[in-house]
């Protein structure tokens, strides 16, 4: 409702001495604008007669900052999404924009890989990271142990230093794999529980939202050097032309390594 319409519906409702008062009327100050009313009459009023119209301004305030708020966190949202592909390119490289893809690869399979169905596998804990205890350098599973497979629901870790062995279990149960590690002497047990189908399904619904998740990523990386491209006015069109083609064709070549770990990871998931 707007400020006039709003003085005009007060105006209506309020006493009739509002309208006809000249010695004794005062002037009111509403949202910037100035209306003369019997101030008299309106200090005889309940609070209530203007709750309704303050509760509609200021719910429509609310509205707003709602929406604000929902546009930043969508922006946010999307800005996340592209980080995982790198600093945006500078240059009209297509090899540029083929890395940026490349770490979106990379970033889908890390992102995937605790996904697991069940079953022991050498590579199952190659993405886990290991804090030294007396505060060094974060090294790779692979690099401060060995992983042996016992049987397929049971595998150990051959600890190099011992030293290292609960630091080993405290990041294996950390790495949200819902493992429940053993430290055993200079060995970290690692049993695997298999997966209910149920659970199964809800790795499967995971996976193809990551995926598609990449796979944005790298569209958004082909739409940049495109983007660019069009604006850099001094590359001849045959040039042009060529570059278009070399740019879909790395999109096509990592759309398509995305899929292919997605289907192999899915027929993982629901049959081992």
């Amino acid at each position: 409702m707007t400020t006039m319409a709003l003085l005009t519906r007060l105006g209506a409702r309020l006493p009739l001495a509002a309208s006809q008062a000249c010695a004794h009327r005062g002037q009111l100050r509403f949202a910037g604008v100035l209306a003369c009313i019997d101030t008299r009459s309106l200090r005889s009023w309940r609070a209530a007669e203007l709750r309704p119209w303050h509760r509609a301004l200021a719910g429509k305030a609310k509205r707003k900052h709602g929406k604000r708020e929902a546009a930043a966190a969508a922006d946010k949202e999307e800005e996340e999404d592209g980080d995982e592909g790198g600093d945006e390119d500078s240059g009209l490289d297509p090899d540029q924009a083929s890395a940026r893809m490349d770490q979106t690869v990379q970033a889908f399979r890390r992102e995937v890989a605790p996904l697991r169905p069940g079953r022991a596998s050498p590579h199952l804990l190659d993405h886990i990271t290991v804090a030294h205890p007396n505060g060094g350098e974060v090294l790779p599973l692979p690099a401060v142990g060995r992983v042996i497979v016992r049987d397929p629901q049971r595998m150990e870790v051959a600890v190099f230093d011992p030293q290292l062995v609960s630091a080993v279990a405290r990041a294996i149960a950390s790495a949200g794999m819902e493992l429940n590690p053993q430290a055993e002497r200079s060995t970290v047990v690692v049993p695997l529980p298999r997966p209910t189908a149920e659970q199964r399904k809800a790795m499967v619904r995971t996976l193809h939202r990551v995926a598609e998740k990449a796979k944005n990523g790298v569209r958004r990386a082909r739409q940049g050097f495109l983007k660019r491209l069009k604006a850099d006015k001094g590359v001849p069109e045959d040039d042009r032309k060529a570059l278009e083609a070399a740019v879909q064709k790395v999109t096509d070549a990592h759309a398509a390594a995305i899929a292919d770990h997605m289907a192999a990871k899915e027929k993982e998931l629901l049959e081992g």
